[in-house]
């Protein structure tokens, strides 16, 4: 039928959506929207983070925090 949205399909779109803002929103270096997207109870895990990087941000405040300045120590992302 015409009418009918496959739910699937719609939540694929809103994935994909999603990443094509977090990737963009990154590149701009907009983190203020960039963080809008995470979960106040999200978390980046970073297996093999180097000495001196976190292995886990927790929650979205602290997240916002670690990434707030990285984006001036890059040129184009």
């Amino acid at each position: 039928m015409s009418g009918d949205i496959n739910p699937s399909q719609n939540i694929r779109e809103q994935n994909l959506d999603t990443i094509h803002a977090f990737l963009n929103l990154l590149e701009q270096k907009d983190i203020s929207n960039w963080i809008d997207l995470w979960d106040e109870n999200g978390q980046q895990i970073n297996p093999y983070a180097p000495k001196g990087f976190p292995r886990i941000l927790s929650r979205k405040n602290a997240i916002f925090h670690h990434w707030s300045g990285t984006p001036n120590a890059y040129g184009r992302i």
